[in-house]
């Protein structure tokens, strides 16, 4: 790798001599590939906007290719990126490699890799055209001792097993999880590199969709023994898998086992300087494991350890998010009273959440009155619902149709027959025009309200 880098440093140097006239821009270009393969990010940004693309097309292929790799690069990185513009300088960097500067390389493969990647939804059979390019050609070089080439051929592997999951074909989804997982984890460093063990991963997930919790959980236990073996033991990637691990036990059934696995995660983490947002996942999942296994104290004990945890490390939304999720356990396991006062505790954050996350909260709020048979005093989150919906061009979605239900519930339970009527019919309406049908309820409440025979 290092030959081939000061190979690449002589051709710029050719480069400066031969086209004098460029020398500015050929400076910017070769300190920006310093940097993006130092994974200095501001120093790429720094260097490439003091380039314009009319700038490069004199300069030689190595030069443009620096250009249209590093710029893709940086795009990959940001969600707000031009996908337009950034495949555009995909395909224009692999013309360069194809044309002049060679394909047995691994940019070229990450390359393909991004390629596929970025088409995967838009236009599956191109995706898969580009990572089964990147195979043939990485077939001939990888296995030589070049972990950047493992690391890509790897990543092709994998993410074609991805497409043939989505297609069906699960034996060779698998194997090929498998052999991009056994590529990867070569060049596996502690909490460094994530996606080296995405294979193995991707393959638990897929188990995991699947509902066949025992296997996702075997995966699992297979990366553990991966971290242990690599002295990954703790690590934030060992509590993350125990995490995943927890969910797969606790849908398995499995409750007291999945609270060993979030409890070990919790301990793990807190272990750490530096926050890490998965806390927030295990605190709740471990609430949640709590109370669906009725242990309701230990719940309460949690959330007091919890929230004080929160107060010093995380931030207001992460208490709130801790709250929500563990009042919709409560409110799933019918104790209406508990949820109401878990969910009421948000109350003070709802001016910094999200309209959607606002409608969640209210919503818990305002269904536990309800379930407790209190009409009137759910009427108020239940109303601020409608006005968030009106306020937000959201008067024609799921959301509004089962508010205005509730609300018709509300009055219901409060003797207003005729309003509950009018709210009901409109929800009705409302239901059927969105989805076709309606659900029970609306239909059921009606027929008590004598509209419906």
């Amino acid at each position: 790798m290092q030959k081939l880098i000061a190979i690449i440093f002589l051709l710029w140097m050719c480069a400066v001599c031969a086209y004098p006239q460029s020398r500015d821009v050929k400076g910017c270009l070769t300190s920006a590939y310093t940097a993006f393969l130092n994974g200095d990010e501001e120093a790429v940004k720094s260097n490439l906007s003091n380039v314009k693309e009319e700038e490069i097309i004199t300069l030689p292929d190595t030069l443009q290719y620096t250009f249209y790799y590093c710029n893709a690069g940086l795009m990959s990185m940001d969600d707000n990126a031009d996908k337009i513009k950034y495949l555009d300088y995909i395909e224009k960097a692999l013309k360069l490699r194809e044309k002049s500067l060679g394909i047995r390389h691994s940019e070229y493969l990450e390359l393909l890799w991004a390629k596929g990647t970025e088409l995967e939804d838009s236009n599956p059979d191109a995706a898969t055209k580009a990572y089964q390019r990147g195979i043939v050609i990485g077939q001939g070089i990888v296995n030589r001792g070049n972990d950047a080439v493992d690391h890509w051929f790897g990543r092709l592997l994998s993410s074609t097993g991805a497409l043939y999951q989505k297609s069906g074909y699960i034996s060779q989804a698998i194997s090929l999880y498998r052999e991009g997982f056994s590529l990867m984890s070569n060049g596996y460093k502690k909490d460094e590199t994530p996606d080296a063990w995405i294979g193995l991963f991707s393959l638990q997930l897929m188990y995991y969709n699947q509902q066949n919790y025992q296997e996702a959980i075997k995966v699992n236990d297979e990366l553990l023994a991966f971290f242990n073996e690599r002295g990954a033991n703790p690590s934030h990637d060992y509590a993350d898998v125990l995490y995943f691990k927890g969910n797969c036990l606790i849908n398995n059934g499995q409750i007291d086992d999945a609270i060993k696995c979030y409890t070990a995660g919790i301990e793990m983490l807190k272990g750490f300087d530096d926050y890490d947002k998965q806390l927030e996942s295990l605190y709740s999942n471990l609430y949640i494991a709590y109370v669906s296994h009725g242990r309701l104290s230990d719940a309460e004990n949690l959330m007091t350890v919890a929230t004080d945890f929160f107060n010093h490390h995380g931030t207001p939304d992460n208490i709130c998010n801790y709250y929500y999720s563990g009042a919709q356990a409560l409110l799933d396991s019918e104790k209406y009273a508990e949820a109401e006062n878990l969910a009421l505790k948000c109350e003070a954050y709802l001016g910094k959440m999200n309209p959607a996350n606002q409608v969640s909260v209210l919503n818990t709020i305002g269904v536990s009155r309800l379930k407790q048979g209190n009409g009137a005093s759910a009427l108020e989150p239940l109303k601020r619902i409608n006005y968030i919906c009106q306020q937000n061009d959201a008067i024609e979605t799921d959301v509004y149709a089962i508010n205005l239900h509730n609300l018709g519930r509300a009055y219901m339970l409060m003797g207003d027959s005729a309003k509950a009527i009018e709210l009901l019919k409109e929800s009705h309406n409302l239901q059927l025009r969105l989805n076709g049908k309606v659900i029970e309820t609306t239909t059921k409440y009606l027929t008590e309200l004598g509209e419906i025979d």
